[in-house]
């Protein structure tokens, strides 16, 4: 991912500017996308949130804002982002059946699922629910 931005623990990633859905403020977060299939940096993440998305689904359109305020307002949590057409063998793998799909992974292992569109605060509260 070489000419990337870094994060402060060394972690190149895609910086997207979004509008926040509540302030209509711009906002800049750090969301890593997964290509290849690799899912090295989730694993090796001690709390890991990873959207399965589609850029042809309007739910996934809908949710995409939402997860990158999150991935700015929360700490300690490292947010990805996996193209189910570019990362099929991920789909096998994690038993995606529907998009968009949000994965919690607790030390490279799934926790949890939702699947569909979640508001902010219940995304929130899902991801916070997985830290303990």
């Amino acid at each position: 991912m070489a000419g990337l931005p870094e994060k402060a623990d060394g972690r190149k990633g895609k910086i997207e500017t979004f509008c926040d859905s509540v302030t209509g403020r711009k906002v800049n977060a750090m969301v890593v996308k997964i290509q290849n299939n690799d899912m090295t940096e989730v694993e090796k993440s001690g709390l890991a949130v990873v959207d399965f998305y589609a850029t042809w689904c309007g739910p996934c359109k809908m949710l995409a804002p939402v997860f990158h305020e999150l991935a700015e307002e929360m700490g300690g949590i490292d947010f990805f982002n996996a193209d189910v057409d570019e990362n099929s063998e991920l789909l096998r793998k994690f038993g995606i059946q529907g998009v968009p799909s949000v994965l919690v992974f607790k030390n490279g292992v799934p926790a949890d699922r939702s699947v569909g569109f979640q508001p902010k605060e219940k995304l929130r509260q899902f991801i916070e629910a997985q830290k303990n």
